[in-house]
């Protein structure tokens, strides 16, 4: 009356995704990498930000007011050079602990 159910052993191919793995944590590893994404953006942009005003101080020929708005666009790149380490460091910190590590 009632006919057996086969029990088909389906396999897909490695993509090399995050979380294909069941044991991995699909969505921290996706969050994680997207923050570490972001921060070596950011970073880059502060990096070439502080390039620029650097130039600006160069090429300033003395007058005092370039001179201080180049030295104000050093000191927020250095910022956003300094908040973009530590925003690193936080992430690492945090995803070390969720996870259990005691090394990050």
């Amino acid at each position: 009356m009632f006919k057996k159910a086969l029990a088909v052993d389906l396999t897909y191919p490695d993509t090399g995704l995050p979380g294909e793995n069941k044991t991995d944590n699909f969505v921290v590893d996706v969050v994680t990498n997207l923050v570490g994404w972001l921060l070596l953006v950011l970073g880059s942009i502060a990096v070439i930000s502080f390039v620029i005003a650097g130039i600006f101080y160069l090429t300033s020929a003395g007058y005092e007011d370039k001179m201080e708005n180049a030295k104000r666009a050093m000191m927020y790149s250095i910022i956003g050079v300094v908040v973009g380490l530590l925003g690193f460091v936080v992430v690492k910190a945090i995803d070390a602990w969720m996870r259990g590590s005691v090394n990050f």
